[in-house]
């Protein structure tokens, strides 16, 4: 069941705090995320967390966003965390492609940044 079901979206935010702030990773997730990134780019992949994915499109979800692969010395930019339901992806409207993205509403109350670097 969802966190937000019956909340209308002004509650979303709050919600998306104490979901972060009891999740047992929380304290730990950028540096998970920075040194799995420094192996990834080291020829090493999941070396230092091992997650189980599942099939359904609600829970919790990691975004994170990098420079591209081909410029020297990429960097993680953003990374954010939060609880999204499968009614939060909108379809690409184009039939190329497997591109879905996230309503304006989940985007602003259901991803809490952990970390931003200035490019």
């Amino acid at each position: 069941m969802s966190p937000y079901e019956g909340k209308n979206t002004g509650e979303w935010l709050e919600i998306t705090e104490n979901l972060i702030g009891s999740h047992p990773l929380a304290p730990n997730i950028v540096d998970f995320c920075l040194k799995s990134w420094e192996s990834i780019l080291n020829g090493k992949i999941n070396t230092y967390l091992n997650l189980r994915i599942g099939k359904s499109k609600s829970g919790y979800y990691l975004a994170i966003n990098f420079d591209k692969l081909s410029e020297s010395n990429p960097k993680i930019r953003l990374i954010r965390m939060g609880w999204l339901d499968h009614t939060d992806w909108q379809a690409q409207k184009s039939e190329t492609g497997q591109q879905a993205s996230l309503t304006k509403a989940a985007r602003d109350g259901k991803l809490l940044t952990l970390y931003s670097s200035e490019k």
